[in-house]
C-alpha cells in the first residue's frame, strides 16, 4: 500500500544518505516452465527486505583529491549510484556539495546540448548515469575547451574512457576498462 511504499522509500533514502549500496530483494512463486524471459516473472513480487552494503573509501582517497583540488583541477563524480549514496561519498571524501549540484541521468537526457552544457558548469555530482550519460559528459567539458582525465573501472565506463583525453583504469577493472585507457592505476 501507498502508506508502506512511503516508509519503505524513506528508509531507502535512510540507507543511501549513509553512503550505502542499498539492493532491494522480493521474490514470487513460479512454476520455471513459465520462465522465457525475467520480464515473464517480475512482477507481483513479494518484498522481503533491503541489502545494504558500504563501499568503503581508500585511505589516499581525501589527500589524493586534496592534492587535486590544489592543483587546480576540477573533480565531478560521475556513477550509477543513487544521489543520496553519492553525495554521501563526496562529503566522506571531504568536498562539499548542495542539492543543486547533483544531476540524475534521467534529466540529463531531457537537457539538450546547451542546457547541459551550462549545467556542466555547476554540477558536482551526476547520479544514476549510464554510459551514454558518462560519454556525454566528457564531451561537453571537451567541448568547453577542457582537458577531461578521467578514472574508471568498469566495461560501463569504457566508452568515456576512451573519449577522454586521459582515460585512467584503475588496476582491480575489468580487462575492457584497461584496454581503451590511456594509463592503468596499479
Amino acid at each position: 500500500n501507498d502508506v508502506k511504499k512511503q516508509e519503505l522509500q524513506k528508509k531507502l533514502g535512510e540507507l543511501s544518505s549513509r553512503g550505502l549500496r542499498v539492493i532491494a530483494v522480493a521474490y514470487r512463486e513460479t512454476d520455471e516452465e513459465q520462465i522465457r524471459d525475467h520480464k515473464d516473472i517480475v512482477h507481483d513480487l513479494v518484498f522481503v527486505g533491503f541489502i545494504a552494503l558500504k563501499d568503503p573509501l581508500r585511505e589516499e582517497a581525501r589527500e589524493t583529491l586534496r592534492l587535486a583540488y590544489e592543483a587546480g583541477l576540477k573533480v565531478v563524480l560521475a556513477t550509477g549510484d543513487h544521489r543520496l549514496t553519492a553525495k554521501a561519498v563526496f562529503e566522506e571524501l571531504g568536498l562539499s556539495v548542495k542539492e543543486d549540484e547533483i544531476l540524475n541521468g534521467d534529466e540529463i537526457d531531457e537537457m539538450n546540448e546547451s542546457e547541459f552544457s551550462e549545467a556542466t558548469t555547476r554540477i558536482k555530482i551526476y547520479a544514476r548515469v549510464e554510459p551514454q550519460h558518462k560519454l556525454r559528459i566528457v564531451r561537453a567539458f571537451q567541448n568547453q575547451g577542457e582537458v577531461v582525465a578521467m578514472t574508471g573501472d568498469g566495461v560501463n565506463d569504457s566508452l568515456a574512457l576512451k573519449q577522454a583525453d586521459i582515460g585512467i583504469a584503475l588496476g582491480s577493472g575489468t580487462d575492457v576498462a584497461k584496454e581503451v585507457s590511456d594509463l592503468v592505476l596499479l
